[in-house]
């Protein structure tokens, strides 16, 4: 279970080395307990939106002029 810490678990009962911000993927018994004790919020993982073919914008229309012998 993917859990973002909102206060530092560092202290006792728990004694994780994470500061609030951060994330980790913990065991679902951890990570209940912590969001239960208000350390830790559960992270919702989506999915990544596909891409398609990038859109080039500015096709050149016209062909390139002949170069020029000098």
């Amino acid at each position: 279970m993917k859990v973002r810490f909102i206060k530092s678990p560092s202290s006792l009962p728990y004694l994780l080395g994470y500061f609030p911000g951060d994330t980790a993927e913990l065991n679902d018994v951890t990570a209940k307990k912590l969001i239960a004790a208000g350390i830790a919020e559960l992270v919702i993982i989506t999915k990544p939106l596909e891409i398609s073919e990038p859109i080039i914008e500015n096709k050149i229309s016209t062909k390139p002029k002949k170069a020029i012998k000098r």
